[in-house]
């Protein structure tokens, strides 16, 4: 997992050629051009969706995730898979994260990712925190 300034070609090159997988975050203000590509597939109707209701908690759960698609329209070369959360919570409190990563999603996939990240972000804020 790497925070939003890794999310760049040389650093997936480099992440690949050392065989890892990976999982960036992605945040639209620099990833423009990232996010206007799922954007426009979206609106052709392309990307996946996914949502959720949990019964006992009132939580709400939207995936939206497409697989193989450009990094950065300007340098060709690198393709991933990207997935985008929003979830609200009782009092509809909404909150947005989107990742970019080599793993294949599927709509049985994607939540598991999802928590799997979430999962790492809360025990690195608990062992930060005094």
């Amino acid at each position: 997992m790497f925070d939003s300034l890794y999310s760049d070609q040389p650093t997936v090159r480099l992440i690949k050629d050392y065989g890892w997988r990976y999982i960036i975050v992605t945040k639209d203000n620099n990833h423009s051009s990232l996010i206007e590509s799922v954007n426009e597939l979206d609106r052709q109707g392309k990307v996946a969706r996914e949502h959720k209701t949990k019964k006992d908690s009132g939580y709400r759960h939207w995936y939206r995730f497409v697989n193989d698609i450009l990094l950065n329209k300007s340098k060709p070369i690198e393709r991933v898979n990207v997935f985008h959360f929003t979830g609200t919570n009782k009092r509809d409190k909404r909150s947005s994260w989107s990742w970019t990563t080599d793993i294949h999603l599927t709509n049985r996939t994607v939540e598991h990712n999802m928590r799997g990240v979430r999962y790492r972000w809360t025990l690195k804020t608990r062992r930060s925190t005094p």
